[in-house]
């Protein structure tokens, strides 16, 4: 279990039968373009997420059309206790179930702060564009852990769309019984 705990795993937003799963959204631009800059963001009016059916559960990890991270408190206060508060911003945004027009005012986007270069490129098997530093296919994901040392969650600087938890953190959201998530290990991992 010691093992586990030191290690890191790819957070991913995991769509269940009967959960919410946003099918539009209006947000400011910030949400859309600059929450995987790891950089604060400056957000103006919260975004409205949209979804039809009123009988579908609300996760704690929304999925749906829009690309930046909705968070429920319960979320927030997971990560809150793993040590990882200074490592996030939370911006309002609005659910609202297009039918019944009930809105939802406790979700948060997460936009986490500080992106990590932890990309272990020597163990990794990933295809770039040409000469650029960007990655277009990862075929094998491998993490260097030193520079993740004390963070509960940090976003990978080689390729923003990977989230990494700590093993205590996954630990504890898997013991709160956080929905709409789903781990896996680094070299498990299939984009």
């Amino acid at each position: 279990m010691a093992g586990e705990m030191e290690r890191y795993f790819v957070l991913a937003p995991r769509v269940a039968p009967g959960h919410v799963f946003i099918e539009d959204y209006d947000a400011p631009r910030a949400y859309d373009f600059d929450y995987a800059k790891g950089v604060p963001i400056t957000a103006g009016e919260p975004a409205e997420l949209r979804y039809t059916d009123p009988a579908a559960t609300r996760p704690d990890l929304v999925s749906g059309v829009h690309l930046f991270p909705v968070v429920s408190a319960r979320f927030r206060d997971v990560l809150a206790d793993a040590g990882g508060a200074d490592e996030v911003e939370y911006h309002p945004v609005r659910l609202v179930c297009t039918r019944t027009g009930e809105t939802d005012l406790t979700y948060r986007m997460m936009n986490i702060l500080g992106n990590v270069a932890c990309l272990d490129r020597a163990a990794s098997n990933f295809e770039t564009l040409g000469d650029t530093p960007f990655i277009t296919e990862l075929r094998r994901l491998a993490v260097d852990l030193a520079p993740l040392q004390g963070r509960s969650i940090a976003r990978m600087d080689e390729v923003r769309d990977i989230v990494l938890v700590s093993g205590v953190l996954r630990e504890r959201m898997e013991r709160a019984g956080i929905t709409g998530v789903e781990f896996a290990a680094p070299e498990e991992y299939e984009t």
